[in-house]
């Protein structure tokens, strides 16, 4: 992560503290604060449905928000993407991803706080991404988080329990018996 893109992360995680407005960091650069990703290409937050109109607002005061036209496999309730300081953001709630005609919802969870650059970053769990980057078809991704969670463990069992009670590809369920099995 280059030094601009600290800072913007690091600008926005006060600011959107300040405000109270729920949120979380994932995708790459949740990967990267758990050096799983060298060089997240953009920060990616993520964000409860109710908080729509209170995330348009504070970034609208920010940037210009851009709504980019839909795009496969994803299904969310907002998506927006705005520029600060050179650096993309994006703005997702009610995040889903669309496979094999069903749709699979990220459920929204109380974000764990991680210490990052002395700051008290919310991040979505490792254990939801397993699941989304195999629905994106993602291996690499989703080979990464998996070997990082049967190293360092497994924190939110609950939710790979409640995803393999839905139908899911057989790759997903797999790495998740044997990672419930750890």
């Amino acid at each position: 992560m280059d030094d601009q893109m600290k800072r913007v992360l690091a600008t926005l995680v006060q600011e959107l503290d300040n405000e109270k407005i729920s949120y979380a960091v994932g995708s790459s650069v949740l990967l990267h604060l758990r050096g799983l990703e060298p060089d997240p290409g953009d920060i990616d937050l993520f964000f409860p449905a109710v908080e729509q109109r209170r995330v348009e607002s504070f970034f609208a005061s920010r940037g210009k928000l851009v709504a980019p036209r839909p795009r496969e496999p994803y299904r969310t309730g907002f998506f927006y993407t705005v520029c600060l300081e050179g650096v993309q953001v994006d703005l997702i709630g009610h995040f889903g991803v669309c496979r094999e005609g069903r749709v699979y919802r990220l459920a929204w969870e109380t974000p764990k706080r991680i210490d990052w650059e002395g700051l008290s970053v919310p991040v979505l769990s490792l254990e939801s991404w397993l699941v989304f980057y195999h629905l994106m078809d993602r291996p690499a991704r989703a080979r990464r988080v998996r070997r990082y969670l049967a190293e360092q463990g497994v924190g939110r069992r609950d939710l790979l329990e409640r995803a393999l009670d839905g139908p899911l590809p057989p790759d997903c369920r797999r790495d998740i018996e044997r990672l419930l099995k750890v």
